[in-house]
């Protein structure tokens, strides 16, 4: 019986690897050669690809000898003919050992016969029913690798074409074309309309995750009859699971299809193998990142029928806009997947598809299910909210209408906030010590996911979870938590058991594969991870997701929820949930509960998946006006162990806490306009001060729901004046219809004015025998956007001779500022806005920016300005430790308090000293403040608990995702004040950068911004400087500074103010650093 005969009748995988075992190993190659065979005739990406696969023995003469490939089975099983003429080689091994990877040996005879002897190879495909991950291939984009879960996945359908093909059916049947459900369908005709009726350029598409936004991106660019589509992706993962997509699309519909894949390894070199999945050969698929390389391929690509789909991450998308360029290939449609991802600073690569200058594209589609946007952003940030960027959205698909829809879209969830002693934490450790938490003891994090695991057993126990998947800030730490769930079962033995798992990128795709398989049959069972199950995977059975450590963003918090979110009609599966484990002290009150992490990481989730999810805050506001919400138990406060202790009722304790909760969720989704305009009428205010009296008069007692600032809260949203808001029909400046501007200005040079300070005393009648400021002249002509692009100041306005320019020379401008005796910058601002009632007020000839005033005449620094002294603290020339120590003797001080109160007036202390000298001589001598001084002083020594900070690598990647703008930012989200962004975890210092001192390179770095400190800068000399400036050809330091404001115009290593960098470095003066000598003016 030969092979066909024997396995036509297979019906699935285990069955074929059992007729496997029945034969001599040295048979058992062939049938594997078979099933590969099959599979790469019917996988719709190879498919479409492939025109011809044979096996070795039916390679027809012409390719054998265009190859010069060898006859006897050296190595190569298969080859491969592409549509457009490559040739790849296939290697098939069947193993039974699964567990173990090919050798070195197997590997190395197929690699050197298909690019060394052979001629001609242009992709090699290793097909092996191993389960481990070579590390031989890491980095070679000619070779892909299908490993033991491609073939574990095979479907029944599979065996039954693969039977029939074995029978003699030459052609495989094509696959079934999906039909759109009802919201893609309104998806793609809004589409059609957005992008072909209106004729856009740009548009969004939000719409929750697991709603299938891939497919529908897919039915839109058939609607809209794009040929050459543009398809970017975050991720390696989401490379193969797009492309899947779209081929079985055109197989399905019988349309001529055709792809390429640009990404590299170097895509994923800083994930730490925390996505789904680590090496490009893990595809099976070729890749490339060569430029030259991939404008031969587009090339070709031009003169293929049919649709041709590029797929491109976003880390590769700068080398596919120059090859496109090189080779002129332009693309008609372009989808960027998760889309959110390409916010951020616009330098960055994740932005660069934004840009038509990086790349002409017709027409662009954003999917997300997470839009992402940055208030008071700057010219150098890009936010989904900028409709020149990403254009309008033109379908939006909630969370509330994808549960709601018939039939679902999604599974319906429960928020589970689970209460957890600490003091029951303890006594679980105490009870068990083989739970071997080891030296450290009983820490804060390993407390955190003792609670977390047992509330866990709570959510299983009472609301029957069954399938739970935890995500962590690393991998280490996702491992750790599977190793402490499996310890505390022997806690639990009583109870059934949680069988732990854990999945990461750097595991192997099949290895991840049977591990998933594993946590999906066990129940209830849970699978630990950092990030690899967020894009790129969908395993619809689970039920529960939690934060076992704080995570970055809203964004990652409702990407993550989703996973709980899938339909799965197979297992049964009608609610998900989201699980909060809340760990409180003993005896803590309400108001200790309130002011935790952990509770205020609880407010944080609540509101990103508010944000989301508009039921959350019906469901707030419901139980906040004691009615019974719509959804019971949508959220649901589980805090019984907690309350009890304190002899509190369990229900008022949890009412209290939906109370806090409120305050802060309220704020995402205030009352409609008109709503909180009768509030505001029932209540009488007519005007604005009467309407701040009320707000003061009200305090606590201010309906959660109810903007203080109306005007920026319904901006775009019903708002329009404040009269109209309080009724009174009084009309704002901006609805008034003001005089032209030239007729205005006639009036106000009449007045006889002679500046903006007389202005404003005019406008509120303060001038007598002057006439009254007419109605149809705005009080701040300034501002009037009436008068956008007549307006030239106030000479110009009020007709008088501006004495301000030029300024009082540098030497007395810089005689008055001294006296002022301001400590420094922002306090120079505070005083020029004028709130420094102390000081006189500033002269008109003074300018509030003398850096920019006295740029080329005399200006160094703020410190010189000021007279203080100061100098940035990392560029500080301080005396050597013993001669620094010698002059602090000698002021014969007797205490630290003493130096301190020295240190504070900057013109008492000693020059070249520091004022901090504990931190500047902290690793040079420094000995105490008793050495520091020459006194006894008893020195107290702090005891600090030890801290377990998370590693660098891993503070920073939650550190990025908070998109602070700036290290003055820092302070203010360590101590709180962002309430949008999650809490900062007690594993990453409030200082890192004394923390992780040997790896800091910079706030630029540790925020994610890009930005680099002056002081952190390396220039050029001064004679290199001056080198590349003399050839602009500019006079002046005024020229310079214009020239400097262009962007892109001044390199990086060419300061922006050489007079104060350069000082003392060989600066003379400006003409010498702008002009050659002889050409002085």
């Amino acid at each position: 019986m030969n092979s066909a005969e024997q396995f036509a009748s297979v019906a699935s995988w285990p069955e074929f690897a059992n007729r496997q075992s029945l034969l001599a190993p040295c048979a058992r190659g062939r049938p594997f050669e078979l099933l590969v065979q099959h599979y790469l005739r019917t996988a719709p990406a190879y498919r479409a690809k492939l025109r011809h696969i044979w096996l070795l023995a039916e390679v027809p003469e012409a390719i054998h000898a265009k190859l010069n490939l060898p006859k006897p089975d050296e190595g190569i099983d298969l080859v491969a003919e592409t549509c457009a003429g490559e040739l790849w080689a296939i290697q098939a091994k069947y193993r039974t050992e699964t567990d173990a990877a090919l050798t070195h040996r197997e590997l190395s005879t197929f690699t050197s016969l298909a690019f060394a002897i052979c001629r001609g190879i242009s992709f090699g495909l290793v097909c092996t029913t191993t389960e481990r991950v070579t590390d031989l291939f890491e980095g070679a984009d000619r070779i892909g690798e299908l490993t033991g879960e491609t073939w574990a996945g095979l479907d029944a359908e599979f065996f039954h074409s693969w039977g029939a093909t074995l029978r003699g059916d030459a052609t495989p049947a094509l696959p079934v074309a999906r039909v759109p459900l009802p919201h893609q369908e309104r998806a793609s005709a809004s589409a059609a309309a957005h992008f072909g009726e209106r004729g856009s350029a740009r548009g969004k598409l939000i719409s929750p995750c697991g709603s299938g936004k891939s497919l529908t991106a897919c039915w839109i660019a058939r609607k809209l009859g794009a040929r050459r589509v543009l398809v970017a992706v975050p991720s390696i993962a989401l490379i193969r699971q797009t492309l899947e997509t779209w081929m079985r699309e055109a197989l399905a519909r019988g349309e001529a299809a055709d792809w390429l894949c640009v990404c590299s390894d170097a895509d994923v070199a800083k994930t730490e193998k925390a996505e789904l999945i680590a090496h490009v050969h893990e595809l099976g698929l070729p890749c490339d990142t060569d430029p030259a390389v991939l404008a031969t391929h587009l090339t070709a690509l031009r003169e293929r029928d049919g649709q041709v789909v590029v797929l491109t991450t976003y880390q590769s998308s700068p080398v596919l806009a120059e090859a496109a360029r090189e080779a002129g290939f332009s693309f008609d449609f372009a989808v960027l997947d998760e889309a959110h991802r390409t916010t951020g600073h616009k330098a960055k690569h994740f932005s660069h598809l934004l840009f038509d200058e990086n790349l002409p594209l017709s027409r662009r589609l954003f999917m997300t299910a997470t839009e992402r946007r940055f208030q008071g952003r700057s010219g150098e940030v890009v936010s989904m909210d900028d409709p020149a960027l990403y254009g309008e959205t033109f379908a939006l698909l909630t969370f509330k209408d994808a549960i709601a829809a018939t039939p679902p879209i999604l599974s319906d969830y429960r928020i589970l906030t689970i209460g957890v002693r600490a003091s029951e934490v303890a006594r679980l450790v105490e009870a068990n010590r083989w739970l071997d938490l080891g030296a450290e003891g009983l820490d804060e994090v390993t407390a955190q996911a003792l609670a977390s695991l047992i509330a866990l057993r709570g959510a299983t126990g009472e609301h029957g979870v069954r399938h739970a998947v935890s995500f962590h800030s690393s991998i280490a730490r996702a491992k750790q938590f599977r190793e402490l769930c499996g310890r505390l079962n022997g806690a639990f033995a009583a109870e059934t058991p949680i069988a732990p798992h854990h999945v990461n990128g750097g595991m192997g795709s099949a290895a991840r594969q049977r591990e998933l398989k594993e946590f999906l049959a066990a129940t209830p069972s849970l699978v630990t991870n950092a990030r690899c199950l967020t894009e790129g995977v969908d395993v619809p059975s689970i039920d529960c997701v939690f934060f076992a450590d704080p995570k970055g963003s809203t964004i990652e918090i409702v990407q993550a929820a989703g996973r709980a979110l899938r339909l799965d009609p197979a297992s049964g599966k009608t609610m998900g949930y989201i699980l909060l484990p809340l760990v409180v002290p003993d005896g803590a009150t309400l108001d200790e509960v309130a002011e935790s992490s952990a509770f205020k990481f609880v407010l944080f989730v609540l509101r990103a998946l508010a944000t989301h999810d508009e039921r959350i805050v019906e469901w707030f506001r419901a139980t906040a006006e004691g009615r019974t919400p719509e959804i019971g138990g949508l959220v649901h406060f589980d805090l019984d162990e907690v309350a009890l202790p304190l002899g509190v009722d369990a229900e008022k304790f949890a009412r209290e806490i939906e109370v806090r909760c409120w305050r802060l969720v309220a704020k995402l989704s205030y009352r409609r306009y008109e709503e909180a305009a009768k509030f505001a009428r029932e209540r009488h205010a007519k005007s604005q001060k009467q309407w701040r009296v009320l707000v003061a008069k009200l305090g606590q007692e201010w309906p959660a729901d109810v903007p203080k600032s109306p005007d920026k809260s319904y901006l775009n949203r019903g708002w329009t004046t404040w009269g109209a808001f309080f009724g009174t029909g009084v009309e704002g400046t901006k609805k008034k219809q003001f005089r032209p501007f030239a007729d205005a200005r006639i009036f106000t040079r009449g007045l006889g004015l002679k500046s903006s300070d007389e202005w404003y005393p005019y406008c509120s009648g303060q001038l007598p025998g002057k006439p009254p400021l007419p109605g149809d002249i705005p009080a701040t002509p300034e501002r009037c956007k009436a008068y956008a692009g007549h307006w030239a100041g106030w000479a110009d306005w009020l007709g008088y001779e501006d004495i301000r320019d030029p300024w009082r020379p540098f030497e007395e401008a810089r005689a008055f500022a001294r006296g002022l005796k301001i400590p420094g910058q922002q306090h120079w601002k505070a005083y020029c806005r004028g709130d420094r009632p102390d000081l006189p007020p500033k002269p008109n000839d003074i300018p509030a920016s003398p850096w920019k005033a006295y740029v080329s005449s005399g200006w160094v620094s703020w410190g010189d300005w000021l007279g203080n002294g100061m100098v940035g603290t990392t560029v500080r020339n301080y005396l050597p430790f013993a001669k620094a120590r010698e002059v602090a003797r000698s002021l014969h001080l007797t205490s630290r308090s003493a130096w301190i109160a020295l240190a504070s007036d900057p013109h008492a202390l000693p020059p070249r000293v520091p004022r901090q000298p504990d931190r500047t001589y902290a690793t040079k001598g420094w000995n105490g403040w008793g050495d520091w001084l020459g006194a006894d002083i008893p020195e107290v020594k702090r005891v600090r608990k030890a801290r377990n900070f998370r590693d660098f690598e891993s503070a920073r990647s939650f550190v990025h995702e908070l998109h602070i703008t700036g290290s003055l930012e820092w302070p203010h989200y360590v101590n709180g004040e962002f309430p949008d962004k999650p809490p900062l975890p007690t594993d990453i210092p409030k200082s890192p950068r004394n923390v992780y001192r040997s790896q800091w390179r910079g706030w630029g770095d540790w925020l994610g911004t890009g930005n680099i400190a002056p002081s952190d800068h390396i220039f050029r000399s001064y004679r290199s400087a001056c080198s590349f400036a003399r050839e602009l050809g500019l006079k002046t330091g005024k020229d310079w500074l214009a020239w400097c404001k262009v962007p892109g115009n001044r390199p990086r290593d060419i300061p922006g103010n050489p007079a104060a960098y350069y000082a003392g470095k060989g600066w003379i003066s400006w003409s010498d650093f702008l002009q050659p000598p002889g050409n002085e003016v």
